[in-house]
């Protein structure tokens, strides 16, 4: 009988060390995705290309928004997925916030007007796809929104460059 106790007190014990181990553990994971989610990052290192890189979803048939986050918070990219390819229109930012790219996407191939921008605000380039096929006039543009130049597709083939 004596033997009977001394493994129910000992089981005891164990379960009662366990749960506030276990208790204890839970709160610092909780404390820790807390910390992570709202404190600012302190990361001087430049963002990485990868860093830049869209991930697909996982689920091919996947139909709904998207949007992704840089590590200080800031929106990478919003958009659309039906059934698993991109459609709709999809904006890109820069990690500083800044419009980065506004396409146009059907089916999950480019369509339409495609513009992008320079880290300052100022656009870069405006261009057309058809089908993603480079398509119709593109006109890049300097830092300060001058016309540098303009190139003439015609179903993926350049047809003419123009310098200004």
């Amino acid at each position: 009988m004596k033997w009977l106790n001394l493994i129910v007190i000992i089981f005891f014990q164990i379960l009662i060390l366990s749960c506030s181990h276990s208790e204890k553990n839970q709160n610092s994971t909780d404390e820790l995705l807390i910390k992570d989610s709202i404190s600012p990052q302190k990361n001087n290192q430049q963002n990485s290309l990868s860093d830049l890189y869209i991930t697909p979803p996982a689920d091919s048939s996947y139909t709904g928004d998207a949007e992704e986050r840089y590590p200080n918070g800031v929106v990478k990219y919003k958009g659309f997925y039906r059934f698993g390819k991109r459609h709709g229109e999809w904006l890109y930012f820069y990690p500083n916030g800044n419009l980065w790219t506004e396409t146009n996407y059907n089916r999950g191939k480019i369509n339409g007007y495609h513009k992008v921008y320079h880290p300052n605000g100022k656009l870069y380039y405006v261009s057309l796809y058809k089908n993603d096929v480079k398509d119709s006039i593109w006109t890049y543009y300097d830092t300060s929104g001058k016309i540098i130049m303009m190139e003439y597709y015609q179903s993926g083939q350049l047809i003419k460059r123009e310098r200004k």
